[in-house]
């Protein structure tokens, strides 16, 4: 049974402990939260143990007390680059969390920290980095290389030989044609089809306006 910590809370906390209640062989066993209103209470029977410290996480390890951690923040990619790049350089393992309803196609490399929710699809040797968060229903198909650091929205969806660049943000329903290439640190919006390259930082986004009234 492998023991997780939970780093940073949050609705993403919730996300992580139901697949994790799915999961026979990992179970959360603490949360990290800078929130200090929260300290001393408890997500899902979980205890919030107090306020992100590098040097806690360390000891709880060396004490046999946790075997790895897990970055519950999906929507600050800084916060997640920052905390697991020292974290690893001080020895701190994380874990892969992967939904159970998830599939991950045959000669996938999938690297370290990464949170798989449910209905997602990994296809056949695709090549996953680190520590990136997939919402639920998300696909990378076939032979496509995703980095590190990467957040995406439920239903963001590739076709093949897609190539997506460290710390990209995603957001909700967003198409991917084949082949297409996602430099790092770039944002795209939610609802959009993308079908060119994309250059490093960029920021894309649809002009959608919207009527409502009444019926």
């Amino acid at each position: 049974m492998q023991r997780l910590l939970i780093v940073g809370g949050g609705n993403g906390a919730v996300q992580i402990l139901d697949a994790l209640a799915r999961i026979p062989q990992q179970r959360g066993v603490a949360i990290m939260d800078d929130n200090a209103a929260i300290h001393g209470k408890q997500v899902a029977g979980v205890p919030i143990i107090g306020a992100i410290d590098e040097d806690r996480v360390a000891d709880l390890l060396a004490a046999g007390a946790i075997d790895a951690a897990v970055i519950s923040v999906s929507t600050s990619i800084p916060f997640r680059e920052r905390i697991f790049t020292a974290w690893q350089a001080r020895g701190i393992p994380f874990a892969n969390v992967i939904h159970p309803s998830a599939v991950v196609g045959m000669n996938v490399a999938l690297g370290v920290g990464n949170v798989v929710m449910a209905f997602c699809h990994v296809g056949a040797c695709a090549t996953v980095g680190d520590n990136n968060f997939l919402s639920a229903y998300c696909s990378i198909e076939h032979h496509c290389v995703l980095g590190s650091h990467c957040s995406f929205g439920p239903a963001v969806v590739t076709s093949s030989r897609v190539r997506i660049g460290d710390g990209v943000r995603f957001g909700t329903g967003i198409a991917i044609e084949p082949g297409v290439t996602i430099g790092a640190g770039s944002v795209i919006a939610s609802g959009l089809a993308i079908t060119q390259d994309i250059a490093a930082r960029s920021l894309v986004k649809a002009r959608v306006g919207y009527t409502v009234r009444g019926r």
